[in-house]
C-alpha cells in the first residue's frame, strides 16, 4: 500500500526533493517526549464494551446541538435503560491506547467524546430528579473520568470538558455532596489537568500530520516507515491517504518548517502564548502561500491558546471543591493559607505562565489570573 502511494508522486510529474525529505525525517525522528500510548489489556473485549456507547453518542449528535439539554422521549427511554458506569474505564483504556486504533473498524470514542460526557451528565440529572443522588454523583464522576490522565491525541477534544465543568457548578449548588464524593470529585478534576509535555507532543503530532498531507510526494520508504513507527500503522495510513495532493515544494515547506521550529523545540520551556507568537511570521507566510495549509497550522497552534480558558475553569472548579471538602472537615470556611496547603503547589496557567491567586471571604471564593476573575458562592456540601 505504501509503495503504491509513493508511486503517485512520479505519476504526477513531481520530482521528490531530498532536502525536504531529510528535514522532515529529522523532525519526525526526534524523541517524542509526551507521546506515550497506554497499552490497553483485554483490548478486543473492551472495544466491544464501548461499541454500544459510541453508537449512542453518535445518535445523540444527530439530535442535540446544545450540551446538557433535554433528550427526545425515545432517546431518554434509551438512556434510562443504559448502563453507563460499566464502560467508563473501557472507553478511556481504548482511547489511551491510541496507536492501535483502527478507525475503519473500531468505534471511535474520541470523535464523540463531548457527546459521551453529555450522556453521563444527562443521566446524572435524571437520577437527581428521582432522588437517587448517590448514583447521580457516580455518573458525574464517570463524565470526568473520561477526561482523566489525558494522552496527546485527546487534545483535539479536550475543550469538550468545559461544559461538563460548568454543569458541575450547577449541580454543586443544587444537590448535597457526601464527603467521600467531594474528595473523589477533587481527584477526578485534578486528573483532567494536562501536563505541558503532553500538550506540546499533541502540537508536534498535528504539525507533522499536516506535513504528511502537504509534502508526502517528497517522502520515500524511510519516511513512510518512520511515520508508521511514530503514528501507529493505522493512523499513518490515514495520514498518508489525506485528500490533498501532497505536491507542494520549497516555498511552502520552508514556511511550514519555520512555523514548526518556532514552536516545537521550546514549547515546554516557555508560556504557550510566547510559543504561538514566535510562529506568527511563518504563519502569515503560510496563509499567503497556501491558505488551506495555513488554516491547518493555525488550528493546531490555537489549541495552545485554548488551553488558557480550560485551565482557568479546571483550577476554579478545583478551588471550589477543595474549599467545600475543607469546610466539611474543619466545620468552618478554611483560610486562604489552609486552602493553599491543600493544593500543595500553587496552580499556574501554562498559557501565560501566571500563577493563580485564590481568596476566600464571607462564604465566597475568588479565583484570579491576570484579567481572569471569577467569584463564586461556596456551595453547601
Amino acid at each position: 500500500m505504501f509503495a503504491s502511494i509513493a508511486a503517485l508522486g512520479l505519476a504526477c510529474g513531481v520530482t521528490p526533493d531530498p532536502r525536504i525529505a531529510d528535514e522532515f525525517f529529522a523532525r519526525l525522528e526526534t524523541p517524542p517526549v509526551g507521546w506515550a500510548p497506554v497499552p490497553c489489556s483485554d483490548r478486543e473485549q473492551r472495544i466491544e464494551s464501548t461499541r454500544r456507547m459510541v453508537h449512542f453518542a453518535q445518535d445523540l449528535r444527530g439530535y442535540l446541538r446544545e450540551f446538557d439539554t433535554p433528550l427526545p422521549e425515545q432517546l431518554q427511554e434509551r438512556l434510562d435503560r443504559s448502563d453507563l458506569l460499566g464502560p467508563v474505564d473501557d472507553l478511556r483504556c481504548v482511547m489511551n491506547d491510541f496507536q492501535r486504533l483502527d478507525r475503519r473498524i473500531d468505534p471511535d470514542a474520541l470523535d464523540v467524546l463531548g457527546h459521551l460526557s453529555n450522556l453521563y451528565v444527562l443521566k446524572a440529572r435524571t437520577l437527581f430528579a428521582r432522588g437517587e443522588d448517590r448514583a447521580a454523583w457516580d455518573h458525574v464522576l464517570g463524565a470526568l473520568r473520561l477526561y482523566g490522565h489525558p494522552v496527546a491525541p485527546t487534545m483535539t477534544k479536550q475543550l469538550t470538558l468545559l461544559p461538563v465543568l460548568e454543569a458541575l457548578h450547577g449541580m454543586l449548588r443544587e444537590h448535597p455532596v457526601p464527603p467521600p464524593t467531594l474528595r473523589a470529585l477533587v481527584e477526578a478534576v485534578d486528573a483532567t489537568l494536562v501536563p505541558t509535555p503532553v500538550r506540546c507532543a499533541a502540537l508536534r503530532h498535528e504539525l507533522l500530520e499536516i506535513a504528511v498531507g502537504a509534502f508526502r510526494v517528497h517522502f520515500g520508504q524511510r519516511e513512510r516507515e518512520a511515520v508508521a513507527r511514530r503514528f501507529g500503522l493505522h493512523e499513518a495510513m490515514r495520514a498518508w491517504q489525506q485528500h490533498r495532493a501532497g505536491k507542494h515544494g520549497h516555498p511552502l515547506w520552508d514556511a511550514w518548517r519555520d512555523a514548526y521550529d518556532a514552536q516545537v523545540p521550546r514549547c515546554e520551556q516557555q508560556p504557550f502564548a510566547h510559543t504561538v507568537q514566535a510562529a506568527a511570521p511563518a504563519q502569515s507566510l503560510l496563509d499567503l502561500l497556501h491558505p488551506p495549509t495555513g488554516v491547518d497550522v493555525r488550528v493546531a497552534s490555537d489549541r495552545l491558546n485554548r488551553a488558557g480558558p480550560l485551565v482557568d475553569a479546571q483550577v476554579t472548579m478545583l478551588a471550589v471543591l477543595r474549599v467545600m471538602a475543607l469546610r466539611d472537615a474543619l466545620g468552618r470556611d478554611p483560610t486562604t493559607t489552609e486552602l493553599a496547603l491543600d493544593f500543595g503547589r500553587r496552580p499556574r496557567n501554562p498559557w501565560d505562565g501566571r500563577y493563580f491567586t485564590i481568596g476566600i471571604a464571607e462564604g465566597s471564593i475568588t479565583v484570579t489570573r491576570g484579567t481572569y476573575v471569577r467569584t463564586l458562592t461556596i456551595p453547601e456540601a
